[in-house]
């Protein structure tokens, strides 16, 4: 429904620009499509941080990029820290589709990083994940609605009709705090890059990964 909806928004030029985009990139890694995804809809969302379908873009782009940047980085490192290539090969089989949080909650066992400056990052990464999964379940609390007489139809109930707060999920994905999201998104794929590619010790069996 958010696609069709995101399309309906959009109109046909911009549909056929963004699978036309998709055919030209079908040979390229996934984080450098979802790149261009996220940059574009950030790009819309500054100009316009109140359109919540803006917002609904910068959610659903950023996490898919920071998913596709995790999971390359993640294989790129078990390759480069694990000794041997067969051991290495079945990490990544064996943890492939776990949720992006495990993965680095493993990697981070091994990293010599501050745990306050971990923990802040990954309570932002599942903030973010938890919003997405809002969005794609319709998740949303319900406002209650008190001293309103739907059969009223005078000036004074069109008044309150027209103050009743947007719901809770829509004020998250608009004004300052989807600016901060953006930000948010930012730093994580930074973060991303530091704790993927820092030295660390070798890693040589399971158990280094493995929370005790």
């Amino acid at each position: 429904m958010i696609w069709m909806r995101s399309y309906e928004k959009w109109g046909t030029q911009t549909r056929y620009r963004f699978w036309r985009n998709q055919g030209a990139s079908i040979n390229a890694s996934l984080d450098k499509v979802y790149e261009r995804m996220f940059k574009r809809a950030k790009r819309i969302a500054k100009r316009s941080p109140d359109n919540v379908d803006n917002g609904i873009q910068v959610i659903v782009f950023g996490v898919f990029l920071l998913e596709a940047v995790c999971n390359d980085l993640y294989k790129g490192f078990l390759s480069r820290e694990i000794a041997d290539e067969e051991f290495a090969n079945a990490i990544w089989d064996m943890t492939k589709r776990l949720a992006i949080l495990e993965k680095l909650k493993a990697v981070s066992r091994i990293a010599p990083l501050n745990k306050t400056a971990i923990d802040e990052q990954m309570n932002k990464l599942k903030n973010l994940y938890d919003l997405r999964g809002r969005l794609a379940h319709f998740k949303d609390s319900d406002t209650p609605l008190t001293g309103i007489d739907f059969n009223d139809a005078s000036e004074e109930m069109l008044e309150k009709l027209l103050k009743i707060p947007d719901p809770e999920l829509m004020k998250r994905l608009t004004g300052q705090q989807l600016l901060d999201y953006i930000s948010d998104i930012d730093g994580i794929l930074k973060w991303f890059d530091q704790i993927f590619r820092i030295q660390r010790k070798k890693v040589k069996s399971l158990e280094d990964l493995v929370e005790s």
